[in-house]
């Protein structure tokens, strides 16, 4: 670890950079020393995907100064790495370098660590290049109701259109913000007015700051709100709830509901009640690929996943728009319920008989689709939890 640590440092080194200090630190407190850091001992001993990290890290130092620090190695660092031994170093040093940094609170660390490598792991399931904007569709689902869909990740987007302007559940990335309006204007004339976040991640929220500057309102749940403040997201929402809210635009009206954690600890759903269309964010998805991820780092609950399910399937809808995937009937929705409630048992079941992380790691690919990134931001938190 020190040498790769080593590596990093000598990348960065005389850069004003974020993440420089805590690195150097964090190097020096595993035993690293000066002279590990002459740049004759580069190739001594570090992997060549720590040597990516490294490269990458030093790259994303000219990104745009409005990008946050989660958004610029978040999306530079993790869509240029090929492997996974890579996204383990930066995981490592990131979550260590809470233990040199008294002025900052752990669980600011560790989110932000999260944050990277999610932000990091969607970017991969889209692409392999840098960040571009994806090919997207519109879906009618009512005559008010449209959905700006695109296969995998970004999250969906689900606009109620109103003769004074539009009521828009999340905003995919910011690179997607042109691509969102263009898919609007075949269907209305009229603007945004209002994006509703349904958790923090930033495919979801990152087209925030662009909406901002053209005065639009954006609102989330208190919960989603401090997770963007904890990882420096751009575009914080402009107004939060608790519980329960609603929106009026037009003579429509587009209810709010927090019911628990689930993806994490601040989704919401959106109720369209005169549609009967709901909008649920990540507490549901729908597709191949598309397995329960639970990010325990932004506060998410495998346990307590289902309850919260068990609360929005109290509301009126016959339709609802997942987060990511295909648009889905009630009855599909209810058959996911039951598959979490499936999970957190099984997995605890075999945590008390003893099993292994890996037998573990294989039911979940076998019988609940997981794949490489559900694992990597999931596995950990999962076993932990269902003790």
């Amino acid at each position: 670890m020190v040498a790769a640590l080593a590596a990093i440092v000598r990348v960065l080194d005389a850069r004003e950079f974020e993440i420089l200090l805590p690195v150097r630190a964090l190097f020096l407190q595993r035993g690293g020393t000066v002279a590990d850091l002459d740049p004759a001992r580069e190739s001594g001993g570090v992997d060549a995907s720590v040597v990516h990290v490294a490269q990458i890290f030093a790259a994303c130092d000219g990104a745009a100064s409005e990008r946050s620090v989660v958004d610029r190695l978040g999306e530079c660092l993790f869509a240029a790495l090929p492997d996974a031994g890579a996204n383990e170093v930066a995981h490592e040093f990131i979550l260590g370098a809470a233990d040199i940094l008294p002025r900052m609170r752990k669980g600011s660390i560790v989110r932000i660590a999260g944050a990277l490598l999610l932000a990091g792991a969607l970017w991969m399931a889209r692409t392999q290049g840098p960040p571009t904007p994806s090919k997207l569709d519109l879906v009618k689902v009512k005559d008010d109701i449209y959905v700006v869909h695109n296969e995998l990740v970004p999250g969906n987007s689900t606009a109620l259109i109103t003769n004074d302007g539009v009521i828009l559940v999340d905003d995919k990335f910011d690179v997607d913000y042109d691509g969102i309006l263009a898919q609007l204007k075949k269907v209305t004339s009229k603007p945004i007015k209002y994006v509703i976040n349904t958790h923090h991640h930033s495919d979801h929220s990152g087209s925030n700051a662009k909406m901002q500057k053209m005065d639009v309102q954006i609102v989330a749940s208190e919960k989603a709100r401090a997770n963007m403040v904890e990882g420096n997201l751009p575009g914080l929402p402009n107004m939060v709830f608790d519980h329960h809210a609603e929106v009026y635009l037009g003579g429509k009206k587009a209810e709010l509901y927090y019911f628990g954690r689930g993806h994490t600890n601040g989704d919401i759903v959106v109720l369209f009640p005169a549609e009967r269309v709901l909008a649920s964010g990540d507490l549901f998805t729908n597709g191949k690929g598309l397995a329960e991820l639970i990010d325990y780092s932004g506060g998410g609950s495998g346990k307590e996943w289902t309850t919260t399910l068990d609360g929005v399937l109290t509301l009126p809808f016959d339709q609802v728009v997942p987060g990511h995937g295909a648009v889905a009937t009630r009855a599909v929705m209810v058959k996911w319920r039951d598959s979490t409630a499936s999970l957190h048992t099984r997995v605890h079941q075999m945590i008390g008989q003893k099993k292994s992380k890996e037998e573990v790691a294989a039911m979940l690919r076998k019988d609940f689709g997981f794949e490489d990134l559900h694992l990597s931001i999931s596995l950990d938190g999962l076993m932990a939890e269902m003790r």
